[in-house]
Formats: structure tokens, C-alpha cells, sequence
């Protein structure tokens, strides 16, 4: 069974080509900031359009955080919000200077509503890992590129081909949200352990 997908806006993307490209995504708003709600899971999951056409940095628009906000009101289960460019600052300056530049607007939504249990951004291409706005917040590696982690000032970042790599998040009502940095390059199956002679046993 193919698994389901959503998809939100980053900032090589023009809204229009992303809403004609994903037509049979009956989620997307057929107009405005590409904001949505998937609430078919145990996990309810939150999709936030940061780009501002023509630039690399992201911003939320006005009307996105006032849907945010009133949407987080409207329940209680346990949420995650994705949006591509992250609100924190990670140290990589040149990367720093195109995040989400108003999250100052964005961090008190997130900390009023302790039901946020992560939220996950990507632009990076770096695995990055803070607390923020009251929940626990990741940015994702790049599936091509990283980015080279260098926290000199510069105006812009550099990249380099570090091995492509991507989260999973697995959810359960036990464990609740649980995030593996996995690797996508084949590098050559899984091979089993080996213990010591003097191993007693497998315990």
C-alpha cells in the first residue's frame, strides 16, 4: 500500500505550478496562502506556506498565523506543524538570514498551545535539533546536498556532498512521537552482529 503524502510549499516553488502539479490534492486551497489541516490521524498534522515569492527567506503572512492559531484552538490532539523554512536561528549565518525572519510573530501561537509536539522545517539541508516556542523543533537533512555546517560569517552558505538522509516520525499511543535520521544511499544491506566468545549470552 502506498503511503500518503502532503505537501508543502518551499522556496524554489511557485504557487501555482505546486497547486497544478498536485491537482488530485483535495487539501490544498485552491487559492491564498497554501495553509492545511490533515485530522485523519491519531497525530493531526499542520502544513504552513512560509514563501514569499521572488525571495529565499520565508515569512508568515498575517492571515496564516491567525489560522494557526485559531486552528490549534479548535482541538487538542496531539500536532505537528510542518513549514519549510525554519524560525530558528542555527548558527549557520548565511542560512540564518533566509529562514522564517518574523518568528517572533510565530513562537507564543506554538507556546499557548502545549499540544504541539513538534514542529519540522527543512531549507537547511541540515539535521539540526532546538527548543522552541515550547516544543521540541528539527530541521531535516537534505536529500541531495547538506549544507556545510561552518559557523563563520558569510553571506552565503556553501554546500557539500554529504550522504542524503531524511526523518521518519513514528507515532504511537505508548511511545508518542519518536524521529530517526535515516539514510537513503544503498550501502550494501544489513549485516548481523557478532558477540565476544566470552559473551554469556544475548541479553
Amino acid at each position: 500500500m502506498a503511503a500518503p503524502y502532503f505537501v508543502i510549499p518551499g522556496n524554489h516553488d511557485r504557487h501555482a505550478r505546486l497547486r497544478a502539479a498536485f491537482d488530485d490534492h483535495a487539501y490544498l486551497p485552491a487559492e491564498g496562502p497554501i495553509n492545511w489541516v490533515i485530522d485523519d490521524f491519531a497525530l493531526r498534522i499542520i502544513g504552513l506556506d512560509t514563501v514569499v515569492p521572488g525571495k529565499s527567506h520565508g515569512e508568515l503572512a498575517p492571515e496564516t498565523l491567525a489560522w494557526l492559531d485559531e486552528t490549534l484552538a479548535g482541538s487538542d490532539k496531539p500536532t505537528l506543524i510542518g513549514l519549510h523554512h525554519p524560525p530558528f536561528p542555527t548558527g549557520i549565518l548565511g542560512m540564518d538570514r533566509i529562514k522564517c525572519l518574523n518568528d517572533a510573530d510565530l513562537q507564543p501561537i506554538s507556546a499557548r498551545h502545549p499540544h504541539v509536539v513538534r514542529l519540522v522545517a527543512g531549507h537547511h539541508h541540515r539535521p539540526v535539533q532546538t527548543t522552541w516556542g515550547g516544543t521540541l523543533c528539527q530541521i531535516a537533512p537534505g536529500v541531495a546536498h547538506q549544507v556545510v555546517l561552518n559557523f563563520t560569517d558569510r553571506e552565503m552558505a556553501e554546500w557539500v556532498l554529504e550522504p542524503p538522509a531524511m526523518l521518519i516520525h513514528r507515532w504511537s499511543p505508548e511511545t508518542e512521537l519518536i524521529t530517526h535520521n535515516t539514510y537513503i544511499r544503498d550501502y550494501g544491506g544489513a549485516k548481523p552482529f557478532r558477540l565476544d566468545p566470552d559473551y554469556p549470552g544475548k541479553d
